[in-house]
């Protein structure tokens, strides 16, 4: 995993630039996550020494994830629908090209 400060992430970012495309993709995804758990964990500090804090994070983390969970199942349904798409216009086309 990467070491150091969250601040030398955009260099990393900029170094990702000169490889391939896919690895700078998940690259750049695990960069993202890395910051997000970072984020989350200086929340849950910070919640923690407050009274009635960790019960405030911990409500407003399960909506947050009730809420990637429905973006996620919408993507997965958006993504089912164009594949079907792509699926029939192919089997409509191989089926034109058919002699009668």
């Amino acid at each position: 995993m990467i070491c150091g400060d969250v601040s030398q992430l955009g260099n990393i970012r900029e170094e990702a630039s000169s490889i391939h495309p896919g690895v700078e993709e998940l690259l750049n995804q695990e960069v993202a996550n890395y910051a997000k758990k970072k984020d989350c964990q200086r929340l849950k500090t910070t919640a923690n020494k407050i009274p009635g804090g960790i019960d405030t994070f911990n409500s407003a983390e399960s909506q947050h994830l009730q809420d990637e969970h429905e973006k996620f199942v919408y993507d997965i349904r958006s993504l089912k629908k164009k594949l079907e798409d792509r699926y029939n216009t192919k089997c409509n086309a191989l089926h034109l090209m058919k002699p009668p």
